[in-house]
């Protein structure tokens, strides 16, 4: 899997789970079978394609993914980064800080994934990073999703339709929201961090030099551009 392909399911996916999460509706609404296909072929596939541009568009999976990204991965990428700098270069507390806030970063991530396209174990270890991520952010989306019609459901039941299925719609899938979250978003964050650990591992053991090298040229490059500025 390529990243433009984790991508395209990335936006792809939530019109699924929408999908799934409609079907119960129709399922105790239509009246006949026509009336469920004619549902299931018309009304459903629009509302799915709305709610999903507008989750995707509104980067709604951010509420949960963006959280998990921060406080877990970013932090293991960011930390194997500063272990490649350099030793003599004798980067200092503050200009840690300003190395992960500034354009600098970029630069010296650059350099990571760069390194991760030169070889192919390292491009092989990728695929099974991109499989895991699509799983990792599906439950994210699952997690939001099947809570937010988890909670449309119970409305109607209790103000709109008084329609006692949708109490139990309402407590299934607010039941996967919470399972999704409570156990395959940590086990699919295990997973991504021991994947992301065995790359830095073997970028470190086999490219640690090279990568050094680039490092050193940019930071030096930034420090003088910060020197030039000051003066």
């Amino acid at each position: 899997m390529s990243l433009d392909e984790l991508n395209l399911w990335r936006k792809r996916i939530p019109v699924f789970i929408f999908t799934a999460c409609a079907l119960p509706w129709i399922m105790v609404k239509a009246t006949s079978r026509e009336q469920f296909k004619l549902y299931y072929d018309t009304l459903v596939p629009v509302i799915a394609v709305v709610l999903g541009f507008l989750y995707v568009g509104l980067n709604l999976r951010g509420v949960l993914w963006d959280d998990e990204m921060e406080m877990y991965v970013r932090p293991q990428i960011r930390k194997a980064i500063l272990d490649l700098v350099p030793t003599d270069l004798a980067i200092t507390e503050a200009e840690k800080r300003r190395l992960f806030e500034k354009e600098i970063y970029k630069k010296l991530a650059g350099v990571f994934w760069e390194t991760v396209d030169e070889t192919s174990q390292l491009q092989a270890q990728k695929q099974h990073f991109y499989s895991n991520g699509i799983v990792y952010s599906t439950s994210c989306d699952v997690s939001i999703i099947c809570y937010v019609s988890g909670i449309f459901f119970y409305c109607g039941a209790v103000l709109a339709t008084g329609l006692v299925e949708f109490w139990y719609v309402a407590a299934i899938l607010t039941g996967i929201a919470i399972l999704s979250a409570g156990l395959v978003t940590p086990k699919c964050r295990a997973r991504h961090l021991e994947l992301s650990k065995e790359q830095l591992e073997l970028i470190r053991r086999e490219h640690s030099e090279s990568v050094a090298k680039k490092f050193r040229a940019i930071i030096l490059e930034w420090r003088t551009q910060n020197g030039n500025k000051q003066n």
